[in-house]
């Protein structure tokens, strides 16, 4: 099923401008991983968003690096949201970067209408980044191991798309805050209007939609694998002492 998450990369963190994140998913489109030589702009692959195709990278950093009033300096302005489809959904879809650039619409599409404030993917700031490959890094089980080596492309279809996301609505009015993830409740009943950012409906209506879009037919234990850990089905409760507990970083600083 894809893979979605929400998270950041060790190139630049969320609470200044998104420059250093920006000129990373730029990254392909060198022809040397020195960056010194961009490849010829016909074989570059530009950002888009939901009603843009082809555009730079300092008209990216532009908007959104104005995108952010009243935030703080210490506020987050930016998130990033992972779209990483299988292998076998790849080949479903051709591996077809403009099929998978429509999904990455329809998923910020999700994206936004899962504040429940009544927004649509047209009332973010948001720009994708398409790629093509993943490198192996330290991390990785077969760089342990010894079998590969940090920054060699991992095998098979890679291809993924990239989002940064503001934390401001495009009227730079509304904060768009992840942070509170889960319902909040009055006893058993939500909250009207404060029901916060419910990940477990997006990443669900977000695989529903890819099935929808490309007529995929899931495996019935691809589901039952996302239910175990939706419910946290077969691991132990990890229990820990209240003032042990720390809130959740969204953004994990990476050593």
């Amino acid at each position: 099923m894809p893979f979605l998450n929400i998270t950041t990369s060790d190139k630049g963190d969320n609470k200044g401008s998104c420059r250093a994140f920006v000129y990373y998913l730029e990254k392909e489109n060198y022809l040397d991983k020195a960056q010194t030589q961009l490849k010829p702009v016909e074989e570059r692959e530009f950002f888009f968003s939901h009603t843009e195709d082809q555009v730079p990278s300092h008209r990216v950093i532009a908007h959104m690096d104005s995108n952010k009033k009243k935030l703080g300096a210490k506020g987050d302005k930016f998130f990033l949201v992972n779209i990483s489809p299988s292998q076998d959904e790849l080949k479903h879809i051709g591996n077809d970067p403009e099929k998978l650039k429509a999904y990455a619409q329809e998923v910020m599409d999700i994206y936004a209408e899962n504040f429940n404030k009544g927004l649509q993917s047209k009332d973010l700031v948001w720009y994708a980044k398409l790629e093509q490959h993943r490198e192996y890094k330290h991390t990785d089980r077969e760089v342990q191991l010894g079998q590969k080596k940090k920054g060699e492309l991992k095998e098979g279809p890679q291809m993924h798309v990239q989002v940064i996301v503001s934390r401001k609505c495009a009227q730079n009015k509304i904060k768009l805050s992840l942070l509170n993830h889960s319902r909040k409740l009055d006893g058993n009943r939500p909250i009207k209007g404060n029901t916060g950012f419910d990940r477990v409906n997006f990443k669900m209506k977000s695989i529903g939609k890819f099935d929808t879009l490309f007529q995929y037919e899931r495996k019935v234990n691809e589901l039952q694998v996302f239910q175990e850990k939706k419910h946290g089905m077969g691991k132990s409760p990890n229990i820990q002492p209240k003032q042990a507990r720390q809130k959740p970083q969204l953004f994990p600083k990476v050593s």
